[in-house]
């Protein structure tokens, strides 16, 4: 609940910078083609970065190396409707509108507004309570 609401206010907020009425993503297949428009919209981002130094030394000459890696991972847990596909350039595309993601968001905001906790823990409600003030 607490990361839909956050990609929620996420989509939302982000309709006020976005200068362009239509997303798109294209890829091999169709598949590829939504992965690639989910990311477009929202992505999370890990990074790690390595530096390796090591320090030999024979017969009395010292020997330095270093080496440098960096890794990235890109995930993205948005679950998109209306999505429409299409061909284009040997490639499958897939796009949806502004105006269906900001819908979309509401759709999912109205949803956890009216999201019953009765089985959480009172931490949990507590949660709930302030979400619902807020929104």
């Amino acid at each position: 609940m607490k990361n839909k609401l956050l990609l929620s206010t996420l989509l939302l907020s982000s309709f006020v910078f976005a200068s362009e009425e239509v997303y798109k993503g294209c890829g091999t297949d169709e598949q590829s083609a939504r992965v690639n428009l989910a990311n477009n919209i929202s992505t999370k981002v890990e990074s790690t970065s390595t530096l390796d130094k090591k320090n030999r030394s024979i017969l009395g000459i010292d020997f330095f190396s270093k080496s440098f890696s960096r890794q990235s991972k890109q995930t993205t847990n948005l679950e998109l409707q209306n999505v429409k596909i299409s061909s284009e350039e040997n490639k499958v595309c897939a796009s949806v509108t502004k105006d269906e993601l900001y819908d979309l968001a509401i759709k999912l905001i109205e949803k956890i507004k009216t999201y019953d906790g009765l089985n959480l823990p009172q931490y949990e409600k507590d949660k709930v309570i302030a979400i619902n003030n807020i929104l």
